[in-house]
């Protein structure tokens, strides 16, 4: 009995794992479905719609509306748990590397042509800031940061939650990340209201952002004093992830990010992360695109011989114990 449980238990993790490698692989052949029935956007706009029926100015109220998404989210990946294709389903519609790289590659081919305001209208769909005033350099930057930041969010933390929880961790995990884009306390209203969104957030992205920079650092070859750097840097950013993944980016391309920007008018200075004085220039977004997709490419190849060793593991060592 503890022969087959162990294995049935290698078999689970290696679905797992599995699984989410070949949600990456689906994305990038088939792309997000582009439809309004997407599961992302329909849970998006659940969100939305219920959002007034809880909101209060109280971080409670903020906890209760958050409990009530993922509660029926998690049961539902409890139902698949362990089956490698509702893994690899899940982890296909979490993942938005192609879209991300689309995106950027939009804001690239505009500023190349160049069309300033073409560039800051396919910018809407990377940030949040304000664009009204953003010329070329700082164009390029936001880029730059959306994709860095993105890297985790739409690809790296969700093959991580994926391999980890599977069909479960990787809905619950872009539920967490859709969440605090909409609520998190970035505002006068979600100030409290959102506080649980975006700790989670920070919670859900602390090891996936870590072993990010881990793997940017090892494709760049970065030494450890300049790996130092880099956390030394992050930290003063609002963000324990973000900047921390900023850091690492601006570190390998041999740019500065950070700086100013604002969001509704209201102005914000970012700690300067990177190589300070390097300006960004349009050429960088194509280069940050590359290091995200050999990153993305780095972690899903590992996760494949990670999960195909656990399975092999299982099988051998069950037939030897029947022997």
């Amino acid at each position: 009995m503890t022969n087959t449980r162990n294995y049935r238990r290698g078999v689970k993790a290696s679905n797992q794992i599995l699984g989410a490698a070949a949600g990456l692989l689906l994305d990038r052949v088939l792309g997000e479905p582009s439809t309004r029935y997407h599961p992302v956007a329909l849970f998006g706009r659940l969100a939305g719609g219920i959002e007034p029926h809880f909101w209060e100015d109280t971080r409670r109220s903020g906890g209760y509306f958050w409990t009530s998404l993922l509660i029926p989210i998690w049961i539902l990946g409890e139902l698949f748990e362990g089956s490698f294709i509702a893994t690899a389903v899940s982890s296909y519609l979490a993942i938005a590397e192609k879209s991300l790289f689309e995106a950027a590659g939009s804001v690239h081919s505009s500023l190349a042509l160049p069309d300033l305001d073409l560039a800051r209208s396919e910018l809407l769909s990377l940030v949040g800031r304000d664009r009204s005033h953003l010329e070329e350099d700082d164009i390029a930057r936001a880029t730059v940061e959306s994709v860095a930041e993105n890297s985790v969010d739409a690809v790296v933390g969700v093959l991580f939650w994926g391999s980890l929880l599977g069909a479960k961790g990787a809905l619950a995990y872009r539920s967490i990340n859709t969440l605090d884009s909409m609520f998190g306390n970035f505002s006068d209203r979600y100030s409290n209201f959102g506080w649980t969104s975006a700790k989670l957030d920070d919670v859900a992205n602390f090891i996936p952002a870590r072993l990010t920079t881990l793997m940017i650092s090892l494709l760049s070859r970065t030494d450890l004093g300049t790996l130092r750097r880099t956390f030394r840097q992050a930290r003063p950013h609002p963000s324990p992830n973000a900047g921390l993944v900023e850091a690492a980016y601006a570190e390998a391309l041999g740019i500065e990010l950070g700086g100013e920007l604002s969001y509704q008018g209201v102005g914000e200075f970012r700690p300067l992360v990177g190589k300070l004085g390097n300006d960004v220039v349009s050429e960088d977004i194509r280069q940050a695109v590359s290091l995200a997709r050999k990153v993305d490419s780095v972690f899903v190849t590992a996760l494949l011989l990670l999960g195909v060793s656990i399975r092999c593991f299982a099988y051998f060592k069950g037939l030897g114990e029947e022997g």
